[in-house]
């Protein structure tokens, strides 16, 4: 019998990684295949009275990290010295998997002391909702990061929904306990079955997204135009920017320029971008474009937004950790010595970044990357937001959707407008409608 289980167990796991995995890597029914990603779980639990270890809930969550984090092992490569990026990134994700061998433990007891067969389910669905709110606001605590949400199964759910935040945990939870009862009451084959539909979804289904050029800024009364560069690493060529600039000027009217973070990726290259706009100041043109800049000692990863009457610095406030900044209380002789080749890292701002101002009195927060994705979506500040955002780190990996569609789930359930600017996406995002912004690249 106990050899059974254990088998039991890893068909369980497997099936829940398969549905984790087929909800970040696909494109396609994201939301309704978050839903199936507890199902195996519950049903394991439901059939086997004995208590479950806390070795299978932390081989469970292993796995869930592991699909999640493999992204992050390229980075960790790039950046880190190679003969210990691996050792890294496995301390990384097996300090994560013991929040999922509580929740295991948690899951188990609640099943045991609950007699009733649909109140159990019910109850470890809202159990797997809490396990993913403490989740996205605890896993990052020791980095000095006091918000996580891109690991959350939850947003792609909720991207469906507008302004009912609570409701949608509710449906959630509902949904999730109508799909086990089915199975545990109708049979295991059903799992199998309902895997192969997956398959299927993921396959064959696509969603239907409208490509729209924004004529005109949400009630800013100005035209939006994105300029980025071909490689964010190459040497910036003047003549590129500049015809870059008229291009978005004449053929598509922009009064406001952007870019994504890390468009200058030095000091130098800051310098040029700057000397290159003033140069442009005859027109009547806005620019928000990410740069790096030094104040005596301290280089700052930040946001240069220029216009004729107004330069302002918006220094970035939420660095990524190690790969940034040192976080306080870790040893940064250890990692510029030891774990970095070529360590250069940036000073967090001490205050928040001042709203930008436009000409209609309306206030604009610029979010530079990890500005917005470490910030809880409530404590963002008004309804407007550029979020300007260097993706390349994931380049050509789900990553670079999850951090999209997590934007576009803020978007929705938080009524934001989103302006989203990365090298592979360039949109706005009103409460649930994508509208695509023009793009020049140099």
């Amino acid at each position: 019998m106990y050899p059974h289980i254990l088998w039991y167990l890893n068909q369980s796991n497997i099936l829940s990684w398969f549905f984790y995995a087929a909800t970040l890597y696909s494109t396609n029914f994201n939301e309704l295949v978050s839903i199936l990603i507890p199902v195996p779980i519950f049903i394991t639990l439901l059939h086997t009275p004995e208590r479950i270890s806390f070795i299978s809930g932390y081989v469970w969550s292993l796995g869930i990290w592991i699909i999640h984090w493999q992204a992050l092992l390229p980075i960790c490569y790039s950046a880190v010295n190679c003969q210990i990026a691996l050792i890294c990134w496995l301390l990384l994700i097996a300090y994560a998997a013991l929040y999922g061998a509580f929740y295991y433990i948690a899951m188990q007891f609640i099943i045991i002391t609950i007699s009733a067969e649909y109140l159990k389910i019910l109850v470890c669905a809202l159990l797997w909702i809490l396990y993913w709110n403490i989740i996205s606001h605890c896993i990052l605590m020791p980095f000095c990061c006091n918000f996580y949400n891109l690991a959350n199964p939850l947003i792609y759910f909720g991207s469906l929904f507008i302004y009912l935040r609570l409701w949608v945990y509710v449906l959630y939870g509902i949904c999730i306990s109508i799909i086990t009862l089915i199975v545990f009451y109708y049979g295991d084959k059903i799992l199998y079955i309902v895997s192969g539909l997956v398959i299927l979804i993921c396959v064959i289904g696509y969603k239907q997204t409208p490509h729209i050029v924004v004529n005109t800024m949400y009630n800013l009364g100005g035209t939006l135009g994105v300029m980025r560069p071909y490689d964010p690493y190459q040497e910036m060529c003047p003549e590129s920017i500049a015809n870059a600039v008229k291009i978005l000027i004449d053929t598509y009217g922009c009064n406001h320029i952007v870019a994504p973070e890390s468009c200058c990726t030095s000091i130098g290259q800051s310098q040029d971008m700057i000397n290159i706009i003033t140069q442009l100041s005859e027109h009547s043109i806005t620019y928000t474009i990410p740069m790096q800049r030094l104040d005596n000692t301290y280089k700052y990863n930040t946001a240069w937004h220029y216009t004729n009457t107004q330069s302002l610095w918006i220094d970035k406030n939420k660095l990524v950790p190690f790969f940034e900044y040192i976080p306080y209380g870790w040893s940064r002789k250890i990692f510029n010595n030891i774990f970095f080749a070529n360590p250069s890292f940036f000073t967090p701002s001490s205050f928040k970044s001042l709203p930008v101002r436009y000409k209609n009195e309306e206030d604009v927060y610029v979010y530079m990357c990890s500005d917005f994705f470490f910030e809880r979506p409530e404590n963002l500040q008004s309804k407007i937001l550029f979020v300007l955002v260097n993706d390349t780190w994931f380049a050509n990996s789900y990553f670079m959707r999850v951090l999209y569609q997590y934007a576009c789930y803020v978007s929705a359930s938080f009524n934001k407008i989103i302006y989203y600017v990365s090298y592979s996406h360039a949109c706005c995002m009103d409460t649930g409608t994508i509208k695509y912004i023009p793009v020049v690249e140099y």
